[in-house]
């Protein structure tokens, strides 16, 4: 039920209930990481200069960190519902084709992409303004969760509005701001 959030005929129905779980889960990694590349950078550059490591192999790094980071938190978050499934006797999910564990696993994948891709619009939009870095993230789950535009990379992350080859989509998205992130990053960091 934390997933499931409005399909997008209930959106277009005028039906507005915002999900609040939903969005919670995919914000609350966004809190744990906050300003936390940014500081890094701050208390290393000198060390970083010294030896002269290329700016864009220190935004790399980042992506890996954040990329670990969405990894660690979807793992976890989702062995505890899975766990509370087991013992609750909830039945198991269903995702187009997959059922049970694929569709876990699945799903698992979906989860990690969004929450990635959000750390990385965070973390891009943080090198402009620290505020936009909240801000922007927290606009994208909104319109997702209240708009019924079919060609949100975010829908995804709704169990409801899942389509086949979301997952393409999400990949592609993440990884444009996995670029978009090493380039600001490395022009905007090391001034």
């Amino acid at each position: 039920m934390v997933f499931q959030g409005l399909g997008l005929a209930e959106i277009r129905a005028g039906i507005r209930d915002f999900p609040v779980s939903w969005f919670g889960y995919f914000f609350f990694p966004l809190m744990i990481s906050l300003n936390i590349f940014k500081e890094l950078w701050i208390s290393r550059v000198m060390q970083l200069r010294g030896q002269q490591i290329k700016p864009s192999h220190f935004s790399w790094v980042n992506v890996i960190l954040q990329l670990l980071l969405a990894a660690v938190y979807v793992l976890a978050s989702n062995a505890c519902l899975w766990l509370k499934d087991l013992l609750c006797g909830n039945s198991p999910l269903v995702l187009g084709p997959w059922q049970g564990g694929a569709a876990e696993l699945h799903w698992m994948l979906i989860a990690w992409l969004g929450v990635s891709s959000l750390l990385l619009i965070q973390a891009s939009c943080s090198e402009l303004t620290p505020a936009l870095g909240l801000i922007m993230p927290i606009v994208l789950l909104v319109s997702t969760s209240l708009t019924a535009w079919s060609g949100n990379p975010l829908n995804a992350l709704m169990l409801s509005r899942w389509t086949s080859g979301a997952e393409l989509f999400m990949f592609v998205w993440t990884l444009i701001w996995a670029l978009l992130y090493v380039l600001v990053d490395s022009k905007h960091g090391w001034v």
